[in-house]
């Protein structure tokens, strides 16, 4: 099975539960494969919820489990330091984990560890690009950039080779066309 189809299953199981967030619920509907995967996973869920007998917990419990469920208003999105996976890209010692990906802005937000020794190479941007180093140092050209450094790198400019000696974490805000996508 690909990363994709795998994908879809996952996202049609949450949205037979109910579970998807309303802007992922329209992007979902909008696959030409939603309706299928999602009817395959509606009669389970349903089955699912036939099965549970209906309880009303005490009001302290419940106000607990609804802020467990969504202590943010709509609009508002977390991801905690364990809610996602580091995943290789094609560069040998330099793994993501994506935060956000924004279809309509064209742009994600990702983690990106990089390997001491390991090398992203130069890249052109149609779009600007911008980092933050969050721990260890990278080295950009001459520049050595340590905890808290920020590089921005304009549309239509070559990014230069990135390195890192010491291994570094840094939060990329970049162009959707640079991220790989599975599959």
């Amino acid at each position: 099975m690909s990363a994709d189809t795998q994908h879809l299953e996952d996202v049609a199981a949450l949205a037979a539960a109910g579970a998807l967030p309303e802007a992922e619920r329209a992007a979902f509907d909008a696959h030409p494969d939603a309706a299928e995967a999602l009817a395959a996973w509606e009669s389970a869920v349903l089955a699912l919820a036939d099965g549970v007998p209906s309880i009303t917990p005490p009001s302290a419990v419940k106000d607990r489990l609804l802020a467990a469920i969504a202590p943010l208003p709509a609009g508002h999105v977390v991801r905690q330091p364990d809610a996602g996976h580091f995943r290789p890209t094609r560069y040998a010692g330099i793994t993501v984990r994506v935060l956000n990906i924004d279809q309509t802005a064209e742009r994600f937000a990702c983690l990106m560890r990089i390997a001491p020794g390991a090398r992203l190479p130069h890249h052109p941007h149609a779009v600007a690009e911008e980092c933050v180093v969050i721990d260890g140092t990278i080295r950009v050209g001459g520049v050595t950039m340590g905890p808290g450094a920020y590089q921005r790198v304009e549309a239509g400019v070559d990014h230069l080779d990135q390195w890192s000696d010491t291994g570094a974490t840094v939060f990329l805000n970049a162009p959707l066309e640079l991220l790989e996508q599975p599959g």
